[in-house]
């Protein structure tokens, strides 16, 4: 009877936990360490492109689990048609500005022209933007262009075939648990490596995985030794 028991719970029990911790030793352990302690408010505000339904609620789960567990003030918007949601975002962004003394800018999209947003010349006090981190293919290209808004740090991806969300899912858990953005990024960068040399063959991209790494690698600009728990000068 016992036995019986065990072939029908225990063993298929220890084979879910054993999936799921092989699992996380290909992408990543969770990062449990507290918020890093500070004193100034600080606000995150993520935008996420059209994208199928069950990529829509994956990004928003996984990014909104860390959002709101380490920033006073969080926003996060999906759009179901291009650009639809500029004037909403536009207004939460000026709010965030407005009542926090920094602000982290998440732009979780394709190849994209949000930055147009932010050059309208409306926004006051851009220079309270400390990190704008995007997902998008070959939009490493608009760092001139954040840097002119005086930003203090943007983080982009160069390559057309970017795969972004590997790169993703390393830096968020790292970056708001207070590990300094050259680091943080620097780390990403050798897991998404190891994931995509893993997994290349199951994408159906015509690159080689050596190739796709180096598209997926991603670049800081500005200052590289920020965390979330220092103010910005």
């Amino acid at each position: 009877m016992k036995m019986l028991l065990a072939k029908k719970i225990i063993y298929p029990l220890c084979s879910i936990v054993f999936s799921f911790l092989l699992i996380f030793s290909f992408v990543d352990w969770p990062q449990f360490f507290h918020r890093p302690d500070q004193q100034h408010k600080m606000a995150a505000i993520a935008i996420r492109d059209t994208v199928p339904l069950f990529q829509a609620f994956g990004s928003r789960y996984f990014t909104m689990s860390y959002l709101n567990e380490h920033y006073d003030s969080v926003y996060y918007v999906t759009e179901y048609s291009p650009y639809e949601k500029k004037e909403v975002f536009l207004k939460e962004l000026e709010r965030m500005l407005n009542e926090n003394d920094t602000v982290d800018v998440y732009l979780l999209a394709h190849s994209n022209s949000y930055v147009s947003w932010f050059l309208s010349g409306d926004l006051k006090n851009l220079h309270k933007i400390r990190l704008v981190y995007n997902t998008g293919c070959t939009d490493l290209s608009q760092a001139p262009y954040w840097m002119h808004l005086k930003v203090n740090a943007y983080v982009g991806h160069s390559g057309d075939y970017s795969q972004s969300p590997f790169f993703y899912i390393y830096f968020l858990r790292r970056w708001v648990n207070g590990m300094p953005l050259d680091q943080a990024v620097s780390q990403s960068n050798n897991g998404s490596d190891r994931l995509l040399s893993l997994f290349h063959y199951f994408i159906p991209i015509p690159l080689s995985g050596e190739d796709l790494i180096k598209q997926s690698r991603a670049t800081i600009s500005g200052q590289e030794n920020l965390t979330i728990g220092r103010e910005i000068l």
